[in-house]
């Protein structure tokens, strides 16, 4: 569970769109995080 949201940060050359959150388990914030992983991730947030 992450408790923080993950926020886009940025969109790259090729017009995809970078993410990032902080995970509270390991206290490390993940960078480039593939989309469908993010989709799923905010599908699960807003059961």
């Amino acid at each position: 569970r992450f408790c923080s949201l993950p926020q886009p940060t940025s969109i790259d050359r090729n017009g995809m769109v970078r993410w990032s959150a902080y995970n509270s388990r390991t206290g490390q914030s993940i960078h480039r995080i593939p989309e469908a992983q993010m989709r799923s991730w905010i599908e699960q947030s807003h059961r």
